[in-house]
């Protein structure tokens, strides 16, 4: 089976003290335009070792389909030396996603994205001879500029009509673009507790907080 390695590279202009704490799966609520997520085990409202969350956002890029759900779960969550490592789990693939950062130069943030995908079966080499390598680097290069947006400037992203993105949609074929658009309504339509929890009260739900792990 084939192996997909990926490396994003990128500075913020912020401290990485304040950067860290984004690579979250609830702090994500306040970057990612977006994002939801179902909390598996969450048991503190932040990462840390042992969270498991799922999500679908990912599912176009990396498994090339509408719908489907990728399972993460932190395995590595040092605070000290600021490296998070996940593991990605889904249907066609399993994966280690290492986030790594520095202090850089005056109040500055060296961020390193580093993907290892394994694809498990047939259908998983499939996605990735139908362009999955750059789908896959264009999501984690797509969540860096993200993540320096807030960053920076306190805001989302807006990447809609950015010449990154036109280019990126004219490189899929029609097939393709059908996925992705169902994809984006598959998540539109997604109800996420936590998210309406979050956004109105600043902390996940009652339930997600006394969830044990299975």
């Amino acid at each position: 089976m084939k192996t997909l390695f990926i490396t994003n590279e990128f500075i913020i202009d912020a401290p990485v003290q304040y950067v860290f704490p984004l690579a979250c799966p609830v702090s994500e609520y306040k970057w990612i335009p977006g994002w939801k997520t179902k909390l598996i085990y969450c048991p503190n409202g932040k990462n840390e070792e042992g969270v498991i969350f799922k999500e679908k956002m990912s599912t176009p890029f990396i498994m090339g389909k509408a719908f489907g759900k990728t399972t993460w779960k932190t395995l590595l969550h040092d605070s000290e030396n600021h490296k998070i490592h996940f593991s990605w789990d889904n249907k066609i693939s399993t994966s280690i996603f290492k986030i790594e950062m520095f202090p850089f130069g005056v109040n500055q943030t060296k961020c390193v994205f580093n993907l290892n995908m394994n694809n498990t079966n047939e259908k998983g080499e499939k996605v990735l001879n139908k362009k999955g390598e750059y789908k896959t680097s264009f999501l984690l290069t797509g969540l860096g500029r993200m993540l320096k947006q807030y960053c920076e400037n306190n805001t989302m992203l807006n990447p809609r009509g950015s010449k990154r993105k036109v280019e990126f949609l004219n490189s899929l074929t029609t097939t393709e673009k059908l996925v992705f658009l169902l994809g984006k309504l598959n998540l539109k339509f997604t109800y996420d507790r936590d998210k309406v929890s979050y956004l109105s009260s600043g902390v996940i739900s009652k339930r997600s907080l006394n969830k044990k792990p299975n």
